[in-house]
């Protein structure tokens, strides 16, 4: 994608590190996010903020991404409901995942669905090691 415009779907750390990473090589970068804030870490903002060609997008959507034998725009719901389409050459989706965690035992300690476990990755429940 050197030369050519993307654009980044998601508001946290990934999508922000994603879309800093391909504004060292694309022409253009677009960061469309359905919130009006990002989630990310500050410092990874201030980055992405100083970035000439990087433009961030908020309140928006994905609809739908046309073209024919490759991608030629992606079409973006705006809060509003009217509709924005952008000429990009690729799209990334940095979304992220969240842990499926309700099928573990309910005195395992968690935040945000995340087991919280030391560095040793023992957990109060016998057998249960956290990892990763």
């Amino acid at each position: 994608f050197r030369g050519k415009t993307v654009a980044v779907v998601g508001g946290g750390d990934t999508a922000v590190s994603d879309a800093i990473a391909l504004a060292g090589l694309c022409r253009a970068v677009y960061l469309l996010h359905r919130r009006d804030v990002l989630r990310a870490q500050y410092s990874l903002v201030r980055q992405a903020h100083a970035l000439p060609n990087l433009k961030m997008i908020f309140s928006v959507s994905p609809v739908r991404i046309e073209g024919g034998q490759k991608v030629e725009r992606i079409v973006l719901r705006r809060a509003g409901g009217s509709e924005l389409t952008l000429s990009v050459d690729g799209v990334f989706v940095a979304i992220g995942v969240i842990p499926n965690s309700q099928r573990l035992p309910p005195s395992l300690p968690t935040d945000g669905g995340y087991l919280e476990a030391p560095e040793s990755g023992v957990t109060p429940v016998p057998g249960v090691f956290v990892a990763g």
